[in-house]
């Protein structure tokens, strides 16, 4: 249904500027998930030596395009970001991570809605980790799916 592992690391690395510019990475794939990561770099960094905000919050956003891309079918459908909440809860200097789950099941229920009215508001949660598996964000991301024939 959507872009296969080889062109979603593209899509994740490569296709995106500023994604390729902080070297955000796609750890893993399987048939329902996807995990991004970035690595630390001193270029990342804020004023007291953790994550720049924007950092923590790139990984989490781009985890939802990476997701839909997955489970899509990029000719039919688009998706941009709407709308986006994060708590920062704790600083992080090392590799951080965030993984998203989704099922067939739940893709097909969204993408009935964009195919009867379309368009939908998909709204997901979303946790970044850091490499010890502690939550250093949760966020919530709204995301605008669009049919596009």
């Amino acid at each position: 249904m959507g872009v296969d592992e080889k062109t979603l690391k593209e899509i994740v690395e490569e296709a995106v500027p500023f994604f390729k510019h902080i070297g955000l990475r796609l750890k893993n794939v399987d048939k329902d998930s996807v995990t991004l990561s970035l690595p630390p770099a001193d270029f990342l960094k804020n004023h007291i030596g953790t994550y720049y905000a924007a950092c923590i919050f790139t990984v989490a956003e781009a985890c939802g395009g990476a997701i839909f891309a997955l489970k899509t079918d990029p000719m039919k459908y688009i998706i941009v970001l709407k709308g986006f909440n994060i708590n920062y809860i704790k600083p992080v200097t090392d590799e951080i991570t965030c993984t998203l789950k989704v099922t067939d099941e739940e893709m097909k229920s969204v993408l009935s809605i964009v195919d009867e009215k379309g368009k939908y508001d998909w709204t997901l949660p979303l946790e970044v980790k850091d490499a010890e598996g502690r939550t250093v964000a949760s966020a919530t991301g709204i995301y605008h799916v669009r049919k596009l024939w």
